[in-house]
């Protein structure tokens, strides 16, 4: 296999700004831009997110299974980037768009984008994290390339973490509040699809074509193996408890500021 220099390694790791910064921003802004922003109950929001967080649970594995099946010769992760780069962006920006639907409307869509969101997220995410074990054999080059996707992924939450201030900026100069977000998600899923291209661009080449996958697994497959194994169940119970403290935290944390500080 080639050998990705220095500069190839972090346009590689690009995409993990897009997928993780957008997770991130989601989970922390989406309760606050539903009810404070569009409108809507915070029951209702609450729901929404809900049912976005359920469609990843599902989708998550199917994509897996559909990448690992696809013909090594041409391409087992790296079409999707390519496929859904521009999808995801627009997404991302509808995602935090008001159009002034009617309430039942206005309901109906975000549901609608909230579930595509995480389709897209999905499709990108899967199979670009499954990416990284095959363009290199050596474990340091692996660890690197994690250590620099979750490098652009912090930049990426820095860059958002002042949403809040962007929007004040901007809300005289579009409109409103409402357009603001929706200018900004704009530039958001903007960027995200520019990360999500190079990192396509840059890794042509190093995708490992001569692995084939003899044996099929099966969704029953991937049930039953995880269940059977208590060590990863005990993670895997850690791991959604330590996730479902940091939504709350987050989501709690932009109230807290805003209603006191702000």
């Amino acid at each position: 296999m080639k050998k990705m220099t220095k500069k190839q390694m972090y346009l590689y790791g690009l995409p993990g700004l897009a997928t993780l910064f957008t997770f991130t921003m989601f989970t922390t802004y989406g309760l606050y831009f539903f009810t404070d922003v569009v409108g809507l109950s915070g029951s209702f929001a609450g729901f929404i997110m809900t049912i976005g967080t359920v469609w990843d649970a599902i989708t998550d594995p199917l994509v897996g299974m559909i990448s690992d099946a696809r013909d090594p010769q041409k391409g087992r992760r790296r079409p999707f980037l390519i496929a859904f780069a521009i999808p995801f962006g627009i997404v991302t920006w509808l995602l935090f768009t008001s159009w002034n639907f009617v309430e039942t409307t206005q309901k109906i869509y975000f549901i609608v984008v909230a579930i595509l969101f995480y389709t897209f997220q999905t499709l990108i995410d899967i199979p670009y994290t499954s990416l990284s074990g095959e363009v290199t054999n050596d474990y340091d080059t692996r660890s690197r390339l994690a250590t620099i996707r979750t490098f652009w992924a912090i930049v990426g939450v820095a860059l958002g973490s002042g949403i809040m201030a962007y929007t004040s900026f901007l809300a005289p100069f579009v409109g409103s509040i409402k357009n603001a977000w929706s200018v900004c998600f704009a530039i958001f899923g903007f960027i995200c699809t520019i990360s999500i291209l190079l990192g396509w661009k840059v890794s042509k080449g190093y995708e490992n074509q001569e692995d084939i996958i003899k044996e099929k697994v099966t969704f029953k497959d991937l049930l039953n193996g995880p269940l059977r194994n208590k060590a990863f169940l005990h993670l895997t119970a850690a791991f959604i408890f330590a996730i479902l403290a940091q939504a709350v935290f987050l989501g709690v944390l932009v109230y807290y500021l805003t209603y006191n500080f702000i």
